[in-house]
């Protein structure tokens, strides 16, 4: 009884959060590309294959132009049925994002 009151106290949440659901709105594309690029930093850095994080954000560097966030912000206002971007959002967070 006790093992399992302990195990039942560890993983109870103490605050209850919702975590939102949506389609990528147009304003939502430089915390969108926050998000990949720490997805990005997460994953790909290797030792033994010569990637670092500093490659890594080198080649995050462009997405960040004027440019290339405003194609997004208009992509996002005009997304179709087969290719659409989603977002979750903890308090108005960005956690994850995900193309469809």
């Amino acid at each position: 009884m006790r093992i399992r009151n302990l195990f039942g106290n560890l993983f109870e949440r103490k605050e209850k959060t919702s975590i939102e659901l949506s389609l990528a709105q147009p304003g939502d594309e430089r915390a969108i590309t926050e998000v990949m690029q720490k997805a990005w930093l997460f994953a790909y850095p290797n030792k033994e294959r010569g990637i670092t994080e500093d490659d890594i954000n080198h080649r995050w560097q462009s997405a960040y132009s004027d440019e290339r966030l405003a194609k997004q912000r208009a992509e996002f206002g005009h997304q179709s049925e087969t290719e659409r971007v989603f977002v979750a959002k903890e308090h108005e967070k960005f956690l994850a994002c995900a193309v469809s």
